[in-house]
Parts: C-alpha cells; sequence; structure tokens
C-alpha cells in the first residue's frame, strides 16, 4: 500500500487476508502513527509499516505480488518504472486528477499492463429549505493493470 494515509486499505487487506504480509508506505510522520495505533486496535501481526517515500523505501522489501498505490507524491512514473523491474502481477491505483489519471494509463500502457479503469462517484445527502439533496462529491478513477 504505497502512499497508504491513514493505512484503511491495507488493514482492511490485513484483517481479510491474515496469511498475507502487508507493507503500508507512508511518508508523513502523523499518518504512520495513526496506522501504527489501527495496527494495535485491530491486534494485527501481518501488517509492516514503512515510513518513507516510493519508490526509495520500497527498494528493500521484498518483491510484490500486487501494489495498490493510493498516493505517489507526484512520483507515479518513478514509482511505476521500479515496480516494472520487478514483474509485479498486479497494480491498483487510485486518482483524483486527470493528470494522475493520464499517467497512470500511459505508464501501465508502456509497460504492457491489461488497463481497466473504473470511476467511483458518491454523493452526500444535505438540507436545502425543508427538502433533501444529494451533493456530488469528487470522483475517484480506480486503475487497475494485471500482468497476463
Amino acid at each position: 500500500d504505497i502512499g497508504a494515509g491513514s493505512g484503511s486499505v491495507s488493514l482492511e487487506i490485513a484483517q481479510l487476508s491474515p496469511s498475507l504480509k502487508v507493507f503500508s508506505i507512508e511518508k508523513k510522520a502523523s499518518m504512520v502513527e495513526i496506522i501504527e495505533r489501527n495496527i494495535r486496535k485491530l491486534c494485527l501481526s501481518n501488517v509492516n509499516v514503512i515510513k518513507g517515500e516510493a519508490p526509495q523505501a520500497l527498494y528493500s522489501l521484498p518483491f510484490p505480488d500486487r501494489v495498490f498505490i493510493g498516493g505517489s507524491g507526484g512520483r507515479l512514473p518513478e514509482i511505476l518504472d521500479f515496480l516494472g523491474t520487478l514483474n509485479c502481477s498486479i497494480v491498483v491505483i487510485t486518482a483524483v486528477t486527470l493528470k494522475t489519471l493520464t499517467e497512470a494509463i500511459e505508464c501501465l500502457k508502456q509497460k504492457s499492463y491489461e488497463i481497466s479503469t473504473s470511476q467511483i462517484c458518491s454523493f452526500r445527502m444535505k438540507e436545502i429549505a425543508e427538502s433533501s439533496y444529494f451533493s456530488s462529491q469528487n470522483p475517484v478513477f480506480v486503475i487497475t493493470g494485471e500482468k497476463r
């Protein structure tokens, strides 16, 4: 889980598959503390938190079979270049900007991944006068690259 933020993806995967070894990479110390606190709270033993920035933080880790990139700090091409050298079978990237969406698709194509993209939209109910309406939130794109 690169750019793990609060670690929600890492922790969910670790809970669903206790036999997996999960690595949660995050550069912000405050977020690392949150991840570590939640690991203790959930009694998880299969999550390793790495405080650092990708791709450098990846160099000493075991070769991954699957990678989730929730944040790249503007280094998505470099991260994908490194993962390309490892023959990672599945890469999932979330993007909230068109730049990240475009970069992700182009980089994955260059590395011969089969690509699928989805958009997730959510809405929050808000009150207006004596009624309610749904206010849209920013969409999130989920780009999946898979090596066959």
